[in-house]
């Protein structure tokens, strides 16, 4: 499986390069969710909604970063050493 599933990368791959004018440049575009050029862009928010979710969103994520403290992972390799001898 792994390997037919690299065939088509390799061959979607070829197929870029051989389609495209210069081979040497590859771009992407980024698209933040709130753009209307995204596909989960909803119209029906308003700014003010729009801006809500997106404080959510970042709180939601600082929590869940401090929520793994660098003691959390001192405390468990200390556990696993202890297992392990």
């Amino acid at each position: 499986m792994t390997t037919l599933t690299l065939l088509i990368t390799f061959i979607f791959f070829l197929m870029t390069l051989s389609s495209s004018t210069n081979p040497r440049n590859f771009t992407v575009e980024l698209i933040h969710r709130d753009s209307p050029h995204s596909p989960l862009y909803n119209p029906q928010t308003t700014p003010t909604d729009r801006l809500n979710a997106a404080f959510l969103r970042s709180i939601s994520r600082s929590r869940r970063f401090s929520h793994h403290s660098q003691t959390d992972l001192q405390s468990g390799l200390k556990e696993q050493e202890a297992s392990s001898s």
